[in-house]
């Protein structure tokens, strides 16, 4: 009965000590390779047929925090940010260029200054179908870093846009 009693307990702790996943330690900064390399579009297999394979956009981001729940939604975020911006992004331009002359014709002076700037906006995107495909966390000094890669099939995407060219332009069908 004695070692019935110890068997059960081991048993159940062990069972305990399996749902708990130690968050890794690293010596140094680093970034999965996945990341690194982060996929702009691929094609996925749907099933064992070529012709059951659906196009979608994938994008990255990464967080770094005191707490990890707060660095792994900084990478979420980022991710969510960078694909709307491949969605509905739009960048603009300009530069400005002054030309100054001041004296006269023996101590002239010319002074030539030029100013650009770019703007990129994000409008407003609905991100409702997208998966989270990878997902790297670990702590390094006192910070934790997140990194996350997240997938849109293309159909989705395009909804997406179509949807928020529909609210910039409600008169548009």
């Amino acid at each position: 009965m004695k070692q019935f009693i110890l068997a059960l307990s081991s048993s159940f702790l062990i069972a305990n000590c399996s749902n708990y996943v130690e968050v890794q330690t690293r010596p140094n900064y680093v970034q999965p390779t996945w990341y690194t390399k982060c996929k702009n579009i691929d094609t996925e297999s749907e099933g064992w047929k070529f012709w059951q394979s659906k196009k979608y956009f994938y994008s990255c981001g990464s967080g770094k925090s005191g707490f990890e729940s707060a660095a792994s939604a900084k990478a979420l975020q980022l991710a969510k940010r960078n694909l709307a911006d491949r969605i509905n992004g739009y960048i603009s331009s300009a530069t400005t260029t002054i030309l100054k002359d001041e004296g006269d014709a023996e101590t002239l002076n010319s002074f030539t200054s030029s100013e650009m700037t770019i703007v990129n906006k994000i409008d407003s995107t609905r991100l409702e179908h997208y998966a989270e495909t990878d997902k790297y966390s670990y702590k390094f000094g006192n910070d934790f870093y997140a990194f996350v890669m997240i997938k849109i099939s293309k159909e989705n995407a395009e909804a997406a846009r179509h949807e928020s060219s529909i609210s910039l332009n409600p008169n548009s069908k």
